[in-house]
């Protein structure tokens, strides 16, 4: 792989909103000269073979498909994965861990390689979960990737990946719309908060969390709060 290191040519590759908007980021870089930003699956599937010959590194954030091997083999690959890897590793990795209570997490750069999410680890960022909505906590995450992106630069080629630690969690599966699904009995027997908390991590740009009567009519939520009720004194 090439060791350039100023005068970088970069690829961006990012389709989501927040992450499209660290581009200029990178593009500002001092040791990035060309930066080509990729916004689609199908210009990536036209332009990836042709890749490893025109750039120096290839940045994938917010990124939802498999990267080829013939592609990380020839040329430094690097993903963002929103979690403390090794721990959730796949897909839906924001809203897993909302779920699940989590109230912080770490952005991790890791380069790409034929194991899911399990590269080596160049750098992570912490940062909130914690938000009414996931504008909300995409845009700590964004504020974190760009940290990331900016020390990363910084210290190339000057700063190595560390292995991941060993790991026996699954590799999360990407959630179905389906599983936005609430129950009445939800409501009956989950508290406010982990309602709250599974709401707010499926509103936009995720598939809503809804109710489907006998009819089958469904009513989406497509915003939440929570009030935490008042304490008794001492």
């Amino acid at each position: 792989m090439k060791t350039k290191v100023n005068g970088l040519h970069v690829t961006f590759c990012a389709y989501r909103p927040w992450a499209l908007t660290l581009a200029p980021l990178v593009h500002g870089h001092a040791k990035v000269r060309e930066l080509a930003i990729i916004s689609s699956k199908p210009e990536f599937d036209q332009l990836q073979a042709s890749l490893g010959e025109i750039t120096d590194m290839v940045f994938f954030v917010g990124w939802s498909w498999i990267i080829p091997l013939s592609l990380f083999r020839n040329v430094l690959c690097l993903g963002m994965h929103p979690s403390d890897l090794p721990r959730y590793r796949g897909g839906s990795p924001l809203q897993h861990q909302i779920i699940a209570g989590a109230t912080h997490s770490m952005a991790s750069l890791f380069t790409i390689t034929e194991e899911i999410d399990g590269g080596p680890i160049w750098k992570k960022e912490r940062f909130s979960l914690v938000g009414d909505n996931m504008d909300q906590v995409l845009t700590n995450l964004s504020g974190a990737t760009s940290r990331l992106l900016t020390l990363f630069l910084d210290k190339y080629p000057d700063i190595s990946a560390q292995p991941q630690p060993a790991s026996d969690e699954p590799i999360l599966k990407r959630r179905t719309p389906d599983q936005s699904s609430l129950s009445p009995q939800d409501f009956q027997t989950r508290s406010a908060r982990d309602l709250y908390n599974r709401i707010r991590s499926l509103t936009d740009p995720y598939p809503n969390a809804f109710l489907r009567d006998a009819r089958g009519d469904k009513i989406f939520f497509t915003g939440v709060r929570f009030e935490e009720a008042d304490k008794p004194s001492a």
